[in-house]
Parts: structure tokens; sequence; C-alpha cells
């Protein structure tokens, strides 16, 4: 096996990818540009990675002797993370990451919302802080992680900062550790210089409610079931996802409502939603299309349209426009403002009310015929 194939000038210039150096030693260079040095093997059967640092920190040669380290550990029948993960006897960032999200799992809505917090902490904390104890991570640290996306990728680079937080507050818990979290924003990292900039954050292009009338009377008049998914989308004001996802067993035709429940709610909290004529008349020509979903996808019966397909129904029909499926939201909180709807009622109808679940739950109940009447309004100002 090769050894020692990289070049110390080419360490902070290769693009992005990942570079082997010999002996289970890469180079791996992120798309936003950081570098760390990575240590792959085997142990009693099981393939492992080290990291070893960011290259920006730690040389070519030091890398190396790392690794021959290493290999020395492992030619002795050891495992060389177990190794000093029991010199220190606090864990690494990555092991803590870890057993956070393995304690979390059961409690969040699907595996998605697992794979996106396995995913961007890997990504973008595990070349900086994912070999360090987590009594050694300072603020300093942390920065280095957020500082290449705080522009660019704003939305991440927040989530990656409450991620980090969430996983060090329980690990130095855990392990008696007092004194700030070094991921603590407020007092804190909010004065570092190279976070100081909050851009924009970029909301969804949304339609003119004038122009909405039209598109939505197109949407109806077509047997596409992503068309008239939408359409319901518009109808409803609700978000996308709840749409596409949408279950027969969820409506209740007696009282014309959409009871969509906790587990698809963006802030876990059931809502029922009240279905104008015009809602109701939709649902009317898609009930035989499927036992369970309301919009089934065409193209795999056993599945829901997907949210890609209602994109594409939009372009179909104005194909310049910037606006998203799920501007019409934006579109709907827009006329109602014009139109003097109350704000909060507004607010309620895009299931953004505020409180804790009970005053939620109280709201859910009191208001729906209050939104009744506005969802009934919207309808009707669309298909007049």
């Amino acid at each position: 096996m090769k050894r020692n194939v990289l070049k110390a000038n080419q360490v902070l210039t290769l693009p992005a990818g990942v570079y082997g150096d010999g002996m289970g030693l890469s180079l791996k260079v992120g798309k936003t540009g950081s570098r760390s040095w990575i240590y792959r093997y085997r142990f009693q059967g099981l393939t492992k990675e080290a990291g070893l640092g960011s290259a920006s920190l730690v040389p070519l040669a030091v890398a190396r002797a790392k690794r021959d380290e290493m290999l020395a550990q492992l030619n002795a029948g050891k495992d060389p993370i177990q190794l000093k993960q029991e010199a220190n006897g606090l864990p690494i960032f990555d092991q803590a990451a870890a057993e956070f999200i393995a304690a979390k799992r059961p409690t969040w809505k699907n595996a998605k919302h697992c794979q996106q917090w396995e995913n961007t902490l890997k990504t973008y904390a595990s070349p900086v802080i994912g070999e360090l104890h987590i009594d050694k991570i300072t603020p300093t640290h942390v920065v280095r992680v957020l500082a290449p996306i705080w522009q660019s990728k704003h939305e991440t680079a927040t989530r990656v900062l409450s991620r980090i937080h969430q996983v060090l507050g329980a690990a130095r818990y855990r392990a008696g550790l007092t004194g700030t979290n070094p991921a603590e924003w407020k007092g804190h990292l909010e004065n570092d210089i190279a976070l100081s900039h909050n851009p924009k954050v970029k909301h969804f292009a949304s339609l003119a409610h004038s122009q909405t009338g039209e598109v939505l009377r197109l949407l109806m008049e077509s047997s596409r079931v992503s068309d008239l998914a939408l359409a319901f989308s518009i109808l409803t004001a609700a978000r996308t996802g709840s749409v596409i996802g949408a279950k027969w067993q969820e409506i209740d035709e007696d009282a014309a409502v959409w009871r969509i429940p906790s587990e698809r709610m963006k802030m876990g909290v059931a809502f029922d939603i009240p279905l104008s004529e015009a809602a109701l008349q939709l649902l009317s020509t898609v009930k035989e299309l499927h036992p369970v979903w309301i919009f089934p996808s065409p193209n795999k019966p056993s599945q829901h349209v997907s949210n890609a397909a209602m994109g594409v129904a939009l372009r179909r029909f104005i194909p310049q426009s910037v606006a998203v499926p799920h501007g019409f939201r934006a579109t709907f909180r827009t006329w109602a403002g014009d139109v003097g709807v109350d704000f909060e009622i507004s607010e309620e109808c895009l299931a953004h009310s505020k409180g804790d679940s009970v005053v939620k739950a109280y709201h859910r109940t009191t208001m729906i015929e209050r939104r009744r009447q506005v969802m009934e309004r919207w309808a009707s100002y669309l298909t007049m």
C-alpha cells in the first residue's frame, strides 16, 4: 500500500473532495473550504474513522505522525479511538453527539429529522471539534465552525449552532462541568465580529392575491393530482407538507373540518382547518383515487404526491413567475391584511398561534368558527 502520497503545498489548495495519503490517512476538503485529516482503519471487523484535526492547524507531517502512532496501536491489538477516550475520561464531541441523537431519536417525529441532525453535525462541526473532548471546546472553536457558512448558509448555520449548544449542554451536565456553554449565543458568541452580521432572511416567493384566483381556476379545472393538491393548499392556506401527506381519515365531512394530527404539524400540535365549500368540492373530485391518500402519487400509488410535483404544477401555469407553492401562505396573509381580517385570526389560520399547548388548544377550539368565516371569504374571493 502506498504511503505519503500528498505534498505539503497541496494541503491548503486542493478543491473539495477526499484525497488519500496512504495507509488510511486522508485529507477531506468540504464544499465550504473546511479541511480535516481523517484516519480510517478496521478493528475487530468494523471500519472506524478517527479525526486527526483541522488541516489548517495540523501540518501534513504531524498528521502522518499521528497516523503512524495509531498504526502502532493497532498492531498491538488496541483500538486507537478507545484508547484516546479512556486517556481523557470525557467524551469527544462526536461521541457526545452520537449519544445525544440516540437519546433523542425516540422523541423526534421522523427519521428525516434525525438524519438532518447527523448530517449537519458531521459536515460542519466534526471537521473542527469532532475529536475534541468536550471540556477542551471553546467559543473560538464554535466560531470556527460557523464563520464559513454564517453569511452564505445562515439558516443552516443557526441550526448547527443550536445543535452544538444542545449536545454540549447535555454532555457537560452529565460530566459535571460548570461554566458557560461554549456555544452560548446571548451575551457571548453574538459579540464575535465574525458572526456580527445577520443576513436578511430569504422568504418564499409568493404571487399577488389579485393573480391567485386565475391560477386556482386553472388548477381546479385540471385532472392532475399535483394540480389539485396545489389548489387545495391555496384554499386551505396549509403548509405544502401537510397537504401532500393528507389522509382521508383526517377529513371530518360532517363538521367540514380537516383535522391534522400533531405528528404531521411543524410545531407538533394538532391543528383543525375549517373547510370552505370550494375545498369540500375539490375533495369530492378526488375521493375515488385512493383509500388512504387524498392526493396519491400517479407513479407510485402506495405513496402520496411529492412536494416537487406541486412546484412543477405551478411552473406549468405561471412559467415566468418565481413564486413557489409555499408562498401562497404569504399570499393569504397579505390578502387578510388588505381586507381587514384581525391579525390574530389570520395568524391562527396559518397555525401561527402563540403560547403553550394549553393556550394553542384553546385557540384551536374557540376560534375555529371565526376562522371558518375567513376561509370561506378567502375562497369566495378567489373563485368569484
